[in-house]
């Protein structure tokens, strides 16, 4: 018997190096957990496939999702100065890592300034 599943993102994800496995934990949109444990050539295929059905389905209409909303971060340049590397991890400690070009950076950053400066309720309608 099947059971539908209404996810609504990534709690949790971690590898198990000895048994090259990877553990994560989906979130459902009426609060559950489940948990799940993938061999690791079996989570890059999940993942990978995901991907591009995901792709497909962006390609064919844009729906808004619910942000993550971040804990912790972190920003440094890589070791060749080719990109600014900014890590965000969420509340639920799953990290998120981003190579961005510096003058996407430069951006980003002014962009963030101006919006961070902007009184509430006098955003974008």
């Amino acid at each position: 018997m099947e059971t539908t599943f209404r996810l609504a993102g990534l709690a949790e994800a971690a590898v198990d190096s000895e048994k090259n496995r990877v553990n994560f934990v989906l979130k459902t949109t009426d609060g559950n957990r489940l948990l799940c444990k993938a061999e690791a050539a079996a989570a890059r295929q999940i993942a990978s496939a995901l991907g591009t059905v995901a792709l497909k389905a962006k390609q064919s209409g844009s729906v808004m999702i619910g942000a993550e909303k971040v804990a912790k971060y972190g920003v440094k340049a890589d070791a060749f100065g080719e990109a600014i590397l900014l890590q965000l991890i969420s509340e639920d400690g799953v990290p998120y890592m981003f190579a961005i070009p510096p003058h996407a950076a430069a951006d980003i950053a002014a962009r963030l300034k101006s919006e961070s400066d902007r009184k509430p309720g006098t955003g974008r309608a």
